[in-house]
């Protein structure tokens, strides 16, 4: 278990592979329509700069189509970050850690502890193995 702190504010993480299957599939369900989002936001730039874009006329156009997602699509980034929190947040300060308390947090907290429990959740200090027998997607060649 990890702890998290900001201010007085403190939170208590799961370890991920302590989740339940049930708080593990609301975020996978969370995760993918945020994918869907997001595909089609790259398609919708991919089809308006080309493929010779530079990475920065990219983020721009990118950044001017974000506002083109619609209410739903925006709604489900926040739902991602809702149940990422609910799945790894075992107790934390602020009383019992429910959807409605998540959305009560102060800006700065929600974002920072969502921010963590993601990370957390998508393992993010993963190393790949240097092992060269270790199976790659180039291994079947």
């Amino acid at each position: 278990m990890t702890t998290f702190t900001l201010g007085e504010f403190s939170a208590t993480l799961r370890d991920r592979d302590t989740i339940s299957e049930r708080l593990y599939r609301q975020v996978d369900r969370a995760e993918d329509r945020v994918r869907a989002a997001l595909l089609r936001l790259s398609k919708a730039v991919d089809e308006r700069v080309g493929e010779d874009a530079t990475d920065d006329e990219r983020n721009t156009v990118a950044a001017e189509l974000y506002g083109a997602l619609t209410d739903d699509e925006l709604d489900q980034f926040q739902a991602l970050n809702v149940a990422v929190i609910r799945s790894m947040v075992t107790e934390w300060s602020v009383g019992d850690v429910t959807a409605d308390a998540i959305l009560d947090l102060p800006h700065d907290t929600y974002e920072a502890l969502a921010d963590a429990c993601l990370k957390a959740f998508r393992r993010d200090d993963f190393e790949p193995s240097q092992d060269p027998l270790a199976p790659t997607p180039d291994s079947a060649d």
